[in-house]
């Protein structure tokens, strides 16, 4: 089964961004996947490991 995934658009200041895309060529991965892997860090390290679930149509 494959994961469902949600496009999400944020601002960066161009300097952040630039660290981020040369981390990202030094490992050899996309910005991407660089940023996803420092959110996963963040929640991990947070103690916020969260399933979501999607609400039932009774709910809604």
């Amino acid at each position: 089964m494959q994961k469902e995934i949600e496009r999400f658009t944020f601002r960066i200041p161009n300097e952040l961004l630039n660290v981020l895309k040369h981390e990202a060529e030094k490992k050899g991965v996309s910005n991407n996947a660089i940023i996803l892997q420092i959110l996963w860090s963040w929640v991990k390290e947070n103690g916020k490991e969260w399933k979501y679930e999607k609400p039932k149509e009774t709910d809604l």
